[in-house]
């Protein structure tokens, strides 16, 4: 399992840099927000690529 953390929020994007051998279909994205002092959080969200 690999973590990765990308752009600030403020920017309302980013990217990520994925090694060349990536396979979309054996990978999983879920989308967690928290705010900055930790008091409030989101639901996750799972995303399937295609």
């Amino acid at each position: 399992m690999k973590t990765l953390s990308g752009g600030i929020r403020a920017a309302g994007k980013t990217s990520l840099n994925l090694p060349e051998d990536w396979q979309s279909s054996t990978t999983h994205f879920w989308i967690y927000l928290v705010a900055h002092d930790l008091q409030e959080n989101s639901n996750s969200i799972y995303l399937i690529p295609q």
